[in-house]
């Protein structure tokens, strides 16, 4: 009986540390994904980690970018901070910071599943299309849609839409 013990003992010990191990290749697997956010719109930023999105760059990276875009394209201040949000089951980024006028707003950008056909990893980039206001910047629209901005429900014509990827910005 004891014998018995000892082998059941012994065999989920190998189980476990055979587990421990293809996790392990898993978060390798991960570390070696080249995720960037150096031209902040259309990059491979974050990941599925157990359902919650995680980033695969530094805050200070995703804060550099997005603040470099927002100086190019005069969209605003620095980043204060910013959210992952789901909005009507797809998920954005909104970063929070001042309008040139001082104002508070946000900008959002959509993080777009990736297609990835060889790897069980799911992966996320950042969309082309950055929505920034002021009036909608805790409710009701302005937000990516493809490559345009739904319309803020609160002032129809206080949401700035900046499409870059690949060319010249298209910028509303």
């Amino acid at each position: 009986m004891k014998k018995i013990v000892y082998l059941i003992t012994f065999l989920a010990l190998i189980v476990a540390c055979s587990n421990e191990n293809s996790n392990s290749e898993g978060l390798n697997a991960k570390q070696k994904l080249e995720f960037s956010a150096k031209n902040f719109v259309n990059s491979t930023i974050a990941y599925d980690n157990k359902g919650e999105i995680t980033f695969g760059v530094t805050k200070d990276e995703l804060y550099n970018s997005f603040n470099a875009y927002a100086t190019k394209f005069e969209i605003g201040s620095h980043a204060e901070s910013y959210l992952i949000e789901d909005i009507d089951g797809k998920n954005y980024i909104r970063f929070y910071h001042k309008s040139n006028n001082g104002l508070e707003q946000v900008s959002t950008i959509a993080l777009i599943k990736n297609k990835n056909k060889d790897s069980s990893l799911i992966t996320y980039r950042s969309g082309r299309t950055v929505c920034t206001t002021i009036e909608c910047a805790n409710c009701c629209g302005c937000i990516p849609d493809g490559d345009y901005c739904t319309k803020c429900e609160i002032a129809h014509l206080d949401c700035k839409r900046t499409t870059t990827g690949g060319s010249d910005p298209i910028s509303e």
